[in-house]
């Protein structure tokens, strides 16, 4: 941004030099030259205004504006995820959420890609002294997850001795699907729809990266002590 804005002011000074040359070669050239430096005045008005407008912008600009410009563009990013993971081919899909359960501490073993009874990943994670296994279907679509689906996978845990399941979609879910979810005296499964599958992709970097930049602010209040200190000992001294 900062950089964008002083090539902007160097653009218009250059064009403001031209213009200065132009009219020193069209008046020695005109026997009047008064209705040509009028036109010229204008543009040249027209240039300043916009110098300072730009220069306006670089005096203001502080951590905050930059603090918006990362936001809007960490913002761009998710969505520019959103449409990569929603576009894969759905096997590279469930690679994808293989890798992410591993992240996050998931022993992950992806199953065939078809006849999996509903299953496409079993993953095993440890919790204290307590071994858990969960089965969990991936759904590489747009519409919504309804409720059969959900019943498919449920009706499914028995085969790998899981205590509960997920549903990972780059879709939504159904009022349907959200409701049976959580249904009382049955294996509960979890919903994670494409806005919080982005969410999570992110937060544990995977096909999404983190690039650090150093930032650096004065620190005033550093300087107000120093001076502080100053002006106390010349008040001692004085006394």
């Amino acid at each position: 941004m900062i950089h964008q804005l002083k090539e902007d002011i160097r653009k218009q000074l250059k064009y403001l030099f031209e213009i200065h040359e132009d009219i020193n070669e069209r008046s020695t050239k005109a026997k009047t030259g008064i209705l040509i430096k009028r036109s010229s005045k204008i543009r040249i008005n027209a240039v300043i205004l916009k110098l300072f407008n730009l220069l306006s912008q670089l005096k203001s600009f502080n951590k905050e504006k930059l603090q918006n410009i990362i936001t809007e563009f960490n913002s761009d990013q998710k969505k520019l995820l959103r449409e990569k993971i929603s576009s894969m081919n759905p096997y590279a899909f469930e690679l994808l959420i293989n890798e992410l359960l591993k992240s996050m501490g998931y022993e992950s073993i992806t199953t065939q890609k078809s006849g999996d009874m509903g299953i496409d990943i079993v993953a095993a994670v440890s919790i204290g002294i307590t071994n858990f296994t969960e089965v969990v279907q991936v759904k590489r679509q747009q519409a919504n997850i309804h409720r059969p689906v959900l019943d498919q996978l449920r009706g499914s845990l028995h085969y790998q001795n899981a205590s509960r399941g997920t549903i990972i979609t780059s879709g939504g879910f159904s009022k349907g699907c959200k409701a049976s979810a959580t249904l009382p005296g049955v294996p509960p499964i979890s919903l994670i729809d494409g806005e919080e599958l982005a969410d999570l992709l992110i937060r544990h970097e995977i096909g999404i990266r983190a690039d650090a930049t150093d930032i650096f602010s004065i620190d005033d209040d550093l300087f107000g002590n120093l001076e502080s200190k100053v002006q106390n000992n010349d008040t001692n001294e004085n006394a």
